[in-house]
């Protein structure tokens, strides 16, 4: 069972929303800089009040959003988004999740961390953590008047599952009653074997949400809800100043990400005598040695790594089109939606998942996966036809105005939670 949860546009005001592609792990939630009270970082204790439980004490209800590790960037956004937007709609929010060294969130006193991992880097899985954030969890429920838990990673849905016995709402001695919710972000080949996810789901689009329903046992008795992620749009859009045809790369450096299909159709174009255009290649990872020495042998300037950079959009206004060669796809990427909102047309993979974003012909150009010889032929055709690139920009931007506009996921998902809150009338709950 689904239904769609997109929130219609209308005249309404739009809601400011701070801007970040990549939100970097010393960079918090918010402008919020309160000190670490109470269950500030997951000590586990019950302190002085803390914003959300004072927000809740006004007769207003709390989110938790519960997420295994706070070191990626595209859930970690959608959250920091969700949670910014969401007062304007009558929720607070407080957040637990394992949260990377020296992040300020560590200084946030809405903030529970949950020691999930044993090294810095969030990678090597820690028993005995499981048990210290299902203490914490559990501290959480009891003594912070939250009113759903939202979970946005399949270990933390499984976490809470453990933490609430199983069950998809618990009443407490208090009155209150608390509901699970979960948002699949991403397409994965083994869910089935979870038995624990809750009543109601989130997926991002209909393609997720198919997924989720082809590869989840007794799906069927779960109420899927499609919200669309949302991003702030940027007022104005800026076209190159001398119609010198530039591209973008922007992504983790990996095999996945399409790195090597990258390098092959700029290598062809090398080869065949015509002239490499302009490509900034924004991001790190475990190729970036490779690519490095690629870079050297290839003694180009038009070739520019910048490595890193915790606001990558700021390359995109002027861009001629964003580079999206990714071999496999599980969600819908930020930095497509980011480059759409600016007006940059994608060349992208032919994915499925990216196909009600990249029309081709009409919001960007698509082409084989792992096709590199293909690569190369869309890269001279942009670069040779820069009035085609710009009205397939102006298409992309509108598309995203219409559809992935933030203040519509924000209201949206506060639907879900109000009908969550409000003794489930939007479906059965489990008990």
């Amino acid at each position: 069972m689904h239904m769609q949860c997109g929130i219609c546009n209308s005249s309404r005001k739009r809601r400011a929303f701070t801007h970040a592609s990549i939100i970097p792990v010393n960079t918090a939630l918010t402008s919020h800089g309160a000190r670490n009270t109470g269950m500030s970082a997951g000590r586990g204790e019950s302190g002085p009040a803390s914003p959300a439980d004072r927000y809740a004490s006004h007769g207003k209800p709390v989110v938790l959003h519960v997420i295994n590790t706070m070191r990626w960037g595209g859930v970690r956004r959608h959250v920091s988004d969700l949670m910014q937007g969401l007062p304007a709609h009558g929720f607070g929010s407080r957040i637990a999740a394992w949260l990377p060294p020296g992040d300020m969130l560590h200084g946030d006193d809405r903030a529970t961390h949950l020691p999930l991992y044993s090294d810095d880097a969030g990678e090597k899985k820690s028993i005995s953590g499981i048990f210290i954030a299902l203490r914490r969890l559990r501290v959480l429920f009891r003594q912070h008047p939250i009113t759903v838990v939202h979970t946005h990673s399949r270990y933390a849905m499984a976490l809470v599952c453990l933490a609430l016995s199983g069950r998809s709402s618990v009443r407490y001695r208090d009155g209150r009653r608390l509901r699970h919710l979960y948002t699949t972000h991403n397409t994965f080949s083994n869910l089935s074997w979870l038995p624990c996810y809750p009543a109601h789901i989130i997926a991002p689009s209909e393609e997720v949400r198919r997924h989720f329903e082809a590869h989840v046992r007794f799906s069927r008795r779960r109420q899927v809800h499609i919200i669309p992620h949302g991003i702030p749009i940027p007022s104005g859009v800026r076209q190159a100043a001398d119609g010198t045809p530039r591209f973008c790369f922007i992504g983790r450096l990996c095999e996945e990400k399409g790195v090597e299909v990258l390098m092959a159709a700029i290598q062809l174009l090398h080869a065949q005598g015509g002239e490499i255009p302009d490509i900034d290649i924004i991001g790190d990872g475990p190729m970036m040695p490779r690519l490095q020495e690629w870079h050297v042998s290839l003694a180009s300037d038009a070739i520019r790594l910048h490595g890193f950079l915790s606001d990558p959009a700021k390359l995109l206004p002027g861009c001629t089109a964003l580079l999206f060669p990714s071999t496999h796809l599980d969600t819908v990427g930020y930095v497509i939606l980011d480059a759409m909102a600016h007006g940059v047309p994608v060349i992208a993979s032919d994915l499925a998942v990216l196909r009600p974003l990249v029309r081709n012909g009409e919001t960007g150009w698509v082409f084989p996966v792992g096709d590199a010889a293909a690569l190369a032929d869309r890269l001279r055709r942009a670069s040779a036809g820069p009035a085609e690139m710009q009205a397939m920009g102006a298409r992309a931007r509108m598309h995203v105005q219409a559809h992935h506009d933030i203040e519509d996921m924000c209201a949206a998902t506060a639907t879900v939670y109000s009908r969550l809150a409000g003794n489930g009338s939007i479906g059965n709950e489990e008990s």
